[in-house]
């Protein structure tokens, strides 16, 4: 059930997991205290602040003899709370791109390294 609730205290923190980078939010409420409500940073709570009316599901969590309250946004927005997944690049895959790049802006800025005759196509490149 969507609660609306005033931010009274707002804390992001960047963290990672197991599957990458994650933006982690808790908040406080004015309708709870001092209780903190957790949840995974995304597109729709990347601006909240101090004072906002939110509307947020909130969720009771156990751990051991534990209990949190968490909060989930809505169901199109979790998509983009997934985390960051890094790629595994070797040094030799940097040089590569960077020459590519060299070359792609110098051509942009119209001063070729090499005459445009000797630039190959993707397809020429791959035979």
């Amino acid at each position: 059930m969507l609660k609306k609730l005033t931010i009274t205290r707002i804390s992001r923190i960047q963290r990672e997991g197991a599957n990458g980078i994650f933006t982690a939010i808790g908040i406080q409420v004015n309708e709870m205290g001092d209780k903190w409500i957790n949840g995974f940073g995304n597109t729709e709570n990347s601006a909240w602040k101090e004072g906002d009316i939110i509307e947020i599901t909130l969720e009771k969590v156990t751990k051991g003899d534990k209990e949190f309250l968490n909060f989930k946004m809505s169901q199109t927005d979790q998509l983009n709370s997934q985390p960051i997944k890094t790629a595994n690049l070797t040094q030799n895959d940097f040089a590569v791109i960077n020459s590519k790049l060299d070359r792609i802006l110098k051509f942009v800025d119209n001063k070729p390294e090499t005459p445009s005759s000797d630039i190959k196509t993707e397809g020429e490149i791959n035979n």
